[in-house]
């Protein structure tokens, strides 16, 4: 798990998903895993961390990290543009200058990696989810976005514990499992 905002800074927090994601790579084998087959979901800010993992130069964080490191990603609800945030009340916890905000907002960087990612929003969630979601998709490659109709924020991430839920079937797909 990661620390949490106001305890660090934005910049940090996606540090240490980063160094997380690259230990993982660099252990995977020990633990029975395939480190070329690396899946990451993630809900609300887990969903921003799945698009700031794609825009990634993973070489240049460890040099015995591919570029690819993440094969396929699924955001759940996940903002991938900052500044509106940094100008609403939620930056009162945040604490984002524009600088953060530019540096951690995927729809300002480059799908480094090469992911294929699957943005989801709920129906019922703000136009705002669904605006991000759908110009990341027509902004990135490899990039596709996706409203579950009769969903808000919470209820979404729910039907993961659902295993016959279209999104449980979307994630096992993404893990080849399917």
């Amino acid at each position: 798990n990661y620390a949490l905002i106001p305890e660090v800074d934005m910049d940090e927090l996606v540090a240490q998903c980063r160094r997380a994601l690259a230990w993982v790579w660099n252990h995977a084998p020990e633990h029975g895993g395939d480190p070329f087959r690396i899946v990451i979901s993630g809900h609300s800010a887990g969903g921003h961390l799945v698009g700031m993992m794609a825009a990634t130069d993973w070489p240049a964080l460890d040099p015995e990290c591919p570029r690819d490191l993440v094969k396929r990603g699924l955001s759940i609800s996940g903002l991938m543009d900052l500044e509106p945030i940094r100008l609403c009340y939620l930056n009162e916890v945040l604490g984002l200058d524009g600088a953060a905000a530019r540096r951690n907002s995927p729809a300002l960087l480059e799908n480094r990696s090469g992911t294929e990612l699957l943005c989801v929003h709920g129906g019922l969630e703000g136009e705002e989810y669904r605006r991000q979601s759908d110009s990341l998709a027509a902004r990135w490659e490899h990039t596709a976005s996706r409203s579950l109709e009769g969903h808000d924020h919470f209820s979404i991430a729910k039907m993961l514990d659902q295993p016959e839920s279209v999104l449980s079937s979307l994630l096992r797909e993404m893990m080849g499992k399917d």
